[in-house]
């Protein structure tokens, strides 16, 4: 093998598609994958959300106000996919909803936000049920 191990982004050998990829979910998973595609100069996708903001299902409509996340620190950050980005010097090792919604709404807005797709920007009809 030449060149060595490219970990599946080999901007030269990568396949591009005529229409833009699509991720579902503008939550932890849909930041980091938007991130890792923008990190490794992948411009054409689109994150569809289904909600008024970033953050995601289970921290909007699951989470109360008093539910925390046991995690190491660092570990659960929209950046945590590249290897040059550190968790800010703030964040909690158990952060609360509150904060956990504020730090995706941020990085949402921040990073992704000409390749979202929220509300009012979509139309979803014919797909309910689905």
């Amino acid at each position: 093998m030449s060149g060595g191990y490219t970990n599946g982004h080999d901007p030269a050998g990568r396949r591009e598609y005529e229409h833009p990829i699509a991720i579902l979910g503008g939550g932890m998973g849909g930041l980091m994958t938007g991130l890792d595609f923008l990190r490794h100069k992948r411009e054409n996708f689109v994150i569809l959300e289904r909600v008024e903001s970033w953050g995601g299902t289970t921290w909007r409509d699951v989470a109360n106000e008093t539910t925390k996340l046991q995690t190491e620190k660092g570990t659960y950050v929209p950046e945590y996919l590249d290897p040059q980005a550190h968790a800010p010097e703030e964040m909690k090792t158990w952060p609360s909803r509150d904060s956990i919604l504020d730090m995706c709404v941020a990085c949402g807005e921040k990073n992704l936000e000409e390749h979202a797709k929220l509300p009012g920007q979509i139309s979803w009809t014919g797909l309910e049920g689905r």
